[in-house]
């Protein structure tokens, strides 16, 4: 049963390719919003020099602390380290996600505007304000794919938009749910572990004990990061196939839903989340691998880059379409009726 969901939710992919192409494209624009600030930014530092040719061959540190010390004020100059290089992105990504930053600085954003009656901009990095701005398109897009995977046909990007609209409402409660709950997980939970770890092994003579205890602390955080997920994904598949209103009573169903189809849920979630893996390997290995010593192989890398985020968006696209056939597939036996295999 578990690959019949996945086939047909992957032919259910296929079938509307032009919504993966859209969301890229989407992707793409974000990205391309900082990039090209970025990139006309640093080349009019690199300009004066003759340090360009150096820069592509390696990343020279002490070069760096220059350029952030010049242009401290820049809100791109900060966007350029070593996290920004190779696979490093995965590992820097995750390390943000699981610390909280993001979302301590959005509730505190939220918390000081409303007790402080002001536009508390302090809290907004560039960063946070991509993070918020991706988020909203998150939603119209989310609302968009399960509408068109609801219809079981293709569907054109004007229909699309159009689901995304009207089903954004309930996606954005559906995400302030989200945002209560990963908060409470990440922005309270996790510092109090972390403090924890510090303070019980500040007088060890190693670093071992407390490294491998942070790395415990990150797969226990990570697990109901995706628990919540993936609740908040079969909510929003209930929302749309079931056209509720109220997004409290769908989120009761997506807990109920999980639970009682846990076997199904989870290995669902799980394969699609290794092929997320595969893909950041494949192209993590090409990133270390290739060596850029020229514009030609930059652009290679680049492109490289962008059929990653293709792929991504493509198994986010899988995910919705095959929560769309768990549900479909399973919701009668609900009911005590068979599951439609």
């Amino acid at each position: 049963m578990i690959v019949s969901i996945l086939r047909t939710g992957w032919m259910r992919v296929r079938d509307n390719l032009r919504l993966v192409v859209l969301a890229w494209g989407i992707n793409l624009a974000m990205a391309l919003v900082v990039a090209v600030p970025f990139l006309n930014e640093l080349e009019s530092y690199l300009a004066p020099t003759a340090r360009d040719e150096e820069i592509l061959l390696r990343l020279d540190e002490n070069w760096l602390a220059t350029y952030h010390e010049d242009l401290r004020s820049s809100p791109y100059a900060r966007l350029l380290d070593q996290s920004t290089l190779g696979a490093a992105p995965f590992i820097h990504h995750l390390d943000g996600m699981l610390s909280g930053r993001v979302i301590a600085s959005i509730a505190d954003f939220v918390w000081d505007s409303v007790t402080g009656l002001e536009f508390a901009t302090r809290h907004l990095s560039l960063l946070v304000v991509l993070a918020l701005v991706y988020g909203l398109s998150g939603m119209l897009l989310s609302g968009g794919f399960l509408g068109a995977y609801a219809s079981a046909q293709r569907v054109t990007v004007a229909e699309f938009i159009a689901d995304g609209a009207r089903f954004f409402g309930r996606m954005f409660r559906v995400a302030l749910i989200g945002f209560v709950l990963l908060y409470l997980v990440l922005g309270i939970l996790g510092p109090l572990l972390r403090y924890e770890i510090a303070s019980s092994t500040s007088g060890d003579a190693s670093e071992w004990t407390a490294y491998v205890l942070y790395l415990v602390m990150n797969a226990a955080l990570l697990t109901p990061f995706w628990l919540i997920t993936l609740v908040l994904d079969y909510t929003r598949v209930r929302i749309v196939l079931e056209e509720r209103g109220s997004v409290l009573g769908a989120f009761g169903a997506g807990i109920a839903f999980v639970v009682r189809n846990w076997r199904y849920t989870l290995t669902v979630s799980l394969a699609l989340g290794a092929m997320t893996v595969m893909l950041m390997l494949a192209y993590g290995f090409l990133a270390e691998t290739v060596t850029v010593t020229s514009a030609t192989m930059l652009i290679v890398l680049v492109l490289a880059q962008q059929a990653y985020m293709f792929a991504r968006s493509a198994v986010r696209a899988g995910m919705y379409a095959c929560e769309v056939e768990v549900f479909r597939a399973l919701i009668p036996d609900e009911e005590g009726m068979h599951p439609q295999v």
